[in-house]
């Protein structure tokens, strides 16, 4: 078995035949699904057992409760046979060729870890959604090309520092060799912290402009409800950084990223939201610092290329004004 696609879904009745018709009719054939359902309420699950049952490449894994797209995406690994791991989005339709387009990229650079399709908005195909991500200094993640018209100014390969979760392909043995996504995340910034650890390990991360696929961006995580979100997103990345970066570039940067969300309160609608989201955060990383710890420990032992590197190659890049401004934090 070539590709594993493993599809997460969580009440997502109203993309789930558009997003299987569209899988199961990709041009490339050697390829298995594995549909992991996260305890969905809405029918869903029923609906997929009742309609695509008949497919033989296409294998059900039902969860006891919801796990968030970390654990269960990796529940969903653990059932795979393939070569490559796909992670797509419920909420997506793919291009007929997008799985030959990945393995063919994949099987010729041996040196990519992990890679990206080329993400256009589903409502909206003229426009792009995500040509991948980028992560400056303080943590801070940037979707490149984010509602900009695809006029072709993403139409090459490139190396970026993070691939959208929406549609990621990586190696099996790499996701493996460094233990899949973070299952503490539960959601957000998760494909960030793992392709940070496949760039400290060695590996690329590149975005494939020729494997198309559509996407109703953020149509999952409103779901959540933007206190969760504020709690995750903060959380998560303040995590990360305490796993990857090394100690000198931790003592730099820190201290700003936190300061940044502190200040960040004062400039919301929502201040009391957002400041209970951020003192949460920062409670369950005091409580955790000793898992935190052990897994700094472990990405570190696994590291070949260092933080230098990586800044001047520009897969972190230096933090600029404006960019933080429009973000929003």
């Amino acid at each position: 078995m070539e590709v594993s696609i493993i599809i997460l879904n969580y009440n997502g009745m109203e993309f789930a035949d558009r997003c299987l018709e569209s899988v199961l009719s990709s041009a490339y054939s050697d390829f298995e699904v594995i549909f992991v359902d996260n305890r969905s309420s809405d029918g869903s699950l029923e609906y997929v057992k009742k309609k695509f049952s008949s497919h033989s490449n296409l294998k059900l894994v039902i969860n006891d409760k919801n796990y968030g797209f970390a654990l269960g995406n990796n529940i969903g690994a653990r059932q795979a046979n393939g070569k490559y791991l796909v992670f797509l989005n419920i909420d997506t339709a793919v291009d007929s060729n997008w799985l030959t387009e990945l393995v063919s990229v994949m099987d010729t650079y041996p040196s990519a870890g992990a890679a990206q399709c080329k993400l256009l908005l589903m409502d909206n195909p003229k426009l792009i959604d995500s040509a991948g991500h980028y992560m400056d200094w303080f943590g801070i993640a940037y979707v490149q090309g984010h509602a900009e018209e695809d006029r072709g100014q993403y139409s090459r390969i490139t190396e970026v520092f993070g691939a959208t979760g929406a549609a990621l392909i990586i190696r099996r043995d790499i996701f493996k060799k460094l233990g899949g996504f973070d299952e503490d995340f539960f959601m957000l910034f998760e494909e960030d912290d793992l392709c940070w650890r496949i760039w400290i390990a060695g590996h690329k991360v590149l975005y494939i402009p020729q494997a198309v696929v559509f996407h109703k961006s953020g149509a999952l995580r409103s779901k959540s409800g933007s206190y969760t979100n504020l709690f995750l997103s903060r959380r998560n990345r303040i995590i990360s950084l305490l796993k990857n970066y090394d100690t000198r570039n931790l003592i730099r940067f820190l201290p700003v990223n936190v300061s940044l969300l502190f200040a960040i309160t004062f400039f919301t609608e929502n201040k009391s939201e957002y400041f209970k989201a951020f003192v949460k955060a920062l409670l369950w990383v005091a409580q955790n610092a000793r898992k935190i710890l052990l897994k700094r420990r472990i990405t570190q032992a696994m590291r070949v290329v260092s933080d230098e590197q990586l800044i001047k190659m520009g897969i972190i890049r230096k933090p600029h004004i404006k960019e933080m401004l429009r973000k929003g934090y």
